[in-house]
């Protein structure tokens, strides 16, 4: 006997087969999106390197003289017109007048009783002790400018083509107090050395601009220099995780009216953060973050849930 009631039976799992996988391929997919806006737009090189003063000045005593007292030490911060030695006047005058240095003992009652700072800056070393005696040839203390901070970088030598001297400079670091500091490039040496690989390198000196120096700047600390290349002041970037790449073009996913549309990209540039396209009429469109997500072209997409899994 044929059992005839088995074809409807298979039949009807494989519909009910069907009609799940049509109910998932319908399913929207949560997606990670953005919204298309104009920005500025930079393409940058980065080199590591670290700070370092701009200005360097050895304070010397305008005489012989003994020191009283040693007002300053090494990393202490100061501003012109701060004391950073006392003058012990009476043993500087016994001194002279032992010596034979008459003519200096006449000029000793004018000078004052300590050497000054000429300048605001770090104190980098101190050369002198109490009691002891400061030449006039030999600084008896040594000041970094805090005007005018430099960054000394490092440059690769496939760096080299795209940078100038002039060009803008964000500086950060990781010990610094704020996240970017402004400056330019202001020098590449004509010189290069190898480095240890086959590559060469050279030297670049980046100045800060004025008053962006801080005390979280200290001296010798690394930090992390970007140099701006290029600029667009209003360009469209597509992020670099939005793009699908394949043998042929590269497109997006733009999601329109709860389903995911392919457009390919028209690229002008990569830039830092991602491409650089002139599709002007994209402006305003919602972008699909996730890309790898998307089954396809029409496929049905909603904005994931912030903390969504």
């Amino acid at each position: 006997m044929k059992k005839w009631w088995i074809l409807p039976i298979a039949v009807g799992v494989i519909a009910a087969a069907v009609s799940v996988k049509r109910n998932a391929d319908t399913q929207p997919i949560s997606v990670r999106m953005t919204v298309l806006q104009t920005q500025r737009v930079e393409q940058t090189v980065s080199c590591n390197g670290a700070i370092e003063a701009g200005e360097i000045t050895g304070v010397v005593a305008p005489q012989t003289c003994i020191v009283g007292e040693v007002l300053v030490e090494v990393g202490q911060r100061v501003k012109a017109g701060d004391p950073l030695i006392t003058i012990d006047k009476e043993m500087t005058k016994a001194m002279q007048l032992s010596t034979g240095r008459l003519s200096e003992v006449l000029s000793l009652t004018v000078m004052g009783d300590a050497i000054t700072a000429p300048i605001d800056g770090i104190v980098l070393s101190v050369d002198a002790i109490n009691g002891a005696t400061v030449e006039t040839t030999i600084p008896c203390v040594t000041i970094a400018a805090t005007s005018g901070l430099q960054v000394r970088v490092i440059i690769r030598e496939k760096q080299l083509p795209s940078l100038e001297v002039g060009q803008t400079v964000r500086v950060s670091g990781a010990g610094f107090d704020k996240e970017v500091y402004c400056g330019r490039l202001d020098e590449i040496s004509s010189a290069a050395s190898s480095s240890t690989g086959a590559e060469g390198i050279v030297e670049g000196v980046v100045t800060l601009d004025e008053g962006e120096a801080d005390e979280s700047l200290r001296i010798g600390l690394s930090a992390k220099a970007k140099v701006v290349v290029a600029a667009v002041e209003k360009g469209l970037l597509i992020p670099y995780e939005a793009i699908v790449q394949d043998d042929r073009e590269s497109h997006v996913y733009f999601a329109d009216g709860g389903q995911a549309t392919r457009q390919t990209i028209d690229p002008q540039g990569e830039f830092t953060g991602g491409v650089l396209v002139a599709q002007t009429d994209w402006i305003g469109r919602t972008l699909i973050l996730e890309p790898d997500k998307v089954s396809g072209d029409g496929a049905s997409v909603r904005v994931a849930q912030e903390g969504a899994e």
